[in-house]
């Protein structure tokens, strides 16, 4: 794992988990994980620090199977197939799902609007982001992450991405929960790769206004000329956070 070499910068790492310790937390979390596996051999997460660390904390296996049990559970995030393993120590939390069509990709849930939109390709992308904030200290917030994907990525990551899309699709079309069916929205137009964002354009007009301001959001941020147009009409709706959101991509777009 990535963060190996944190202990050269400062973080203090655990010592190894113990074999009866990972088993344990992969019979709670129902799932063995061999990267997670690895690194939770190397190091039982990290300690707290508050003088210095990454922004996202490796929780310890203990706390990442009490953690699975009194949240991730009742919270609904374990029957999407998403698992815990990081926490800045402030309510917000860094995981990835395990089952497909997006499996192994990497998000953060922050506890005042939780999205599940894929921030990260991978684990490692993920590590390495964590690793050069520390080296580099760079500001979290200054991170750019791999999502929404940027113009140019390789064929095979958009054909992976555009094959997660696929997968997503049928789960956002017959959801029956707003909450997911929102979820699985904002996954789709984040995985979308730059050449498919005219896509963006049919989540404009989806009655949930979380979504179709989403949507607005996300085509701002791939400053998406040809949808100037659409944009401006969307100006005109008295419907909450959609005007704005569309104020906002248009002042993107124009700008640029």
């Amino acid at each position: 794992m990535v963060s190996d070499t944190f202990d050269k910068f400062g973080v203090r790492l655990n010592p190894p988990a113990s074999t009866e310790d990972i088993a344990a937390m992969d019979n709670a979390l129902g799932v063995s994980i061999p990267f997670m596996t690895q690194g939770y051999q190397d190091h039982d997460g990290y300690s707290q620090n508050d003088d210095f660390r990454p922004r996202f904390r490796l929780m310890p296996t203990r706390e990442v199977i009490d953690f699975h049990h009194v949240g991730t559970i009742p919270m609904g995030w374990a029957d999407q197939g998403f698992r815990v393993f990081y926490t800045d120590d402030n309510s917000n939390y860094a995981g990835l799902f395990v089952n497909r069509p997006i499996a192994g990709r990497v998000s953060i849930i922050e506890h005042d609007e939780p999205n599940f939109a894929p921030r990260f390709r991978n684990h490692f992308q993920f590590e390495m982001a964590l690793l050069y904030s520390v080296e580099s200290d760079v500001d979290w917030d200054d991170i750019k992450y791999n999502y929404p994907a940027p113009a140019s990525i390789s064929q095979e990551d958009a054909e992976s991405d555009l094959r997660a899309v696929e997968g997503l699709r049928p789960l956002f079309d017959n959801a029956i929960d707003d909450f997911w069916r929102a979820q699985y929205a904002y996954s789709i137009m984040a995985l979308l790769p730059a050449d498919r964002a005219a896509m963006l354009l049919d989540f404009t007009y989806d009655d949930d206004f979380y979504i179709s301001e989403y949507a607005c959001n996300a085509l701002g941020q791939r400053r998406y000329a040809p949808a100037v147009n659409r944009l401006r009409e969307l100006l005109e709706l008295s419907i909450p956070n959609v005007p704005s959101a569309a104020r906002r991509a248009l002042r993107l777009i124009e700008t640029q």
